[in-house]
C-alpha cells in the first residue's frame, strides 16, 4: 500500500518523465528523472519600457527544444520563434528569432516543474520573465 501511495503521489507531479530503469537480482527497478518543459507558460517579461505579457510554448523531444514566444506590449506585441534552444538538465538556452535577427534567452525549469524564470538579453539590456504551466 505504502509503494501504490507514493507511486500516485509522484505521478500527480507536472512536468517529470521517468526514464525506464533496469532491475536486477539486488533491488528493483529504478528511473531517471527527466525533466519536461513541454506546454504553454503564461507570465510577464520586464523590461525597461515595463512590465508585459510574455508566453511561450515549447515541444519537447528528449533534449532538444522548439517552439515560439510571445511578448506583449510594451515590448513589441509579436510572437517570435524559439531557435537553437539547447537543454542541459533543467536550463535551457537559445535564441528568440526574427526576420531581423534574434535575442538570446535563457530559461531554468523550477524543481516541481511549474515555472521557468529566465532573461532575454536585447542591446546589452537584460529583460527577465517568469511564466507558470497552463
Amino acid at each position: 500500500l505504502m509503494t501504490l501511495v507514493i507511486a500516485f503521489g509522484i505521478s500527480m507531479i507536472p512536468g517529470l518523465t521517468f526514464a525506464s530503469g533496469g532491475s536486477g537480482s539486488g533491488g528493483g527497478g529504478g528511473g531517471v528523472q527527466t525533466p519536461n518543459s513541454a506546454g504553454n507558460w503564461t507570465g510577464t517579461i520586464t523590461t525597461p519600457f515595463g512590465t508585459g505579457a510574455f508566453t511561450m510554448r515549447i515541444s519537447q523531444s528528449g533534449t532538444s527544444l522548439s517552439g515560439s514566444a510571445h511578448f506583449g506590449a510594451p515590448v513589441f506585441d509579436a510572437t517570435l520563434k524559439l531557435a537553437a534552444l539547447t537543454l542541459d538538465g533543467v536550463n535551457f538556452s537559445g535564441f528568440v528569432s526574427s526576420g531581423e535577427g534574434s535575442l538570446p534567452i535563457t530559461g531554468t525549469l523550477s524543481a516541481d516543474g511549474t515555472t521557468i524564470t529566465g532573461t532575454v538579453t536585447e542591446l546589452q539590456q537584460v529583460w527577465t520573465y517568469v511564466v507558470t504551466r497552463n
